[in-house]
């Protein structure tokens, strides 16, 4: 029987995207109102193995804007969790992204927009692990 891991914020996860390239991407949020939704960065770094995953040097900026994905890679292991970092926490920016008119923080409502004001935030997407493996495959090219 598999265990699943228990998701939480600061969680280091690799993901890998191809048979030789993996990334890493932080846990910035679990969502309780989203339902099964993980907010994640995903680090500019690419590494050859989840082993050679360093991170004592991981950091630095995050691809695009950090956004939501389903928990269900990580807890079932698909995307392994290979570390927790308070650190990494601790200076990641987590955005504020846009649901219809609705700014939320994490899982609060912080307030609605104008029309005007709404090209200004970031939607709030949820993309599935496919999705997110084909843009890490664009993002870093054929290498």
């Amino acid at each position: 029987m598999t265990t699943k891991h228990q998701v939480k914020e600061g969680d280091i996860i690799a993901i890998p995207f191809d048979d030789q390239r993996v990334a890493a991407a932080l846990i910035l949020h679990v969502s309780k109102v989203f339902r099964n939704a993980i907010l994640i960065g995903i680090y500019e770094q690419v590494f050859p193995s989840i082993d050679a995953i360093d991170l004592q040097t991981l950091g630095g900026p995050f691809i695009g804007v950090p956004n939501y994905t389903g928990k269900q890679m990580v807890r079932d292991g698909d995307w392994p969790v290979i570390g927790n970092s308070a650190a990494l926490f601790a200076a990641a920016t987590i955005p504020e992204l846009r649901v219809v008119d609705t700014v939320y923080y994490k899982d609060t409502p912080v307030r609605l927009l104008s029309a005007e004001e709404e090209a200004r935030y970031p939607v709030h997407t949820v993309a599935g692990k496919g999705y997110v493996e084909q843009t890490l495959q664009q993002h870093f090219g054929k290498r």
